[in-house]
């Protein structure tokens, strides 16, 4: 968004990076009316609040058979 490489490294309370959000304070073009997977971003006041955070999901594993 500022056209730089000036993103903001987003990490847990054990230090390991989880994410990233743009440093720029421009507010977004967008504020609304997104879809549920991104209902984070409403009303966002700048791209800075866009915060796309990784966040894993355990899967169970079927026991192998033989």
């Amino acid at each position: 968004m500022t056209g730089r490489l000036d993103w903001v490294l987003i990490r847990n309370e054990g230090g390991a990076l989880i994410g990233v959000r743009s440093s720029s304070d421009a507010t977004p073009i967008k504020r609304a009316n997104f879809d549920a997977a991104e209902s984070a971003f409403e009303g966002a006041e700048c791209y800075c609040d866009w915060k796309f955070v990784f966040t894993p999901t355990l899967v169970a594993r079927t026991p192998r058979k033989g």
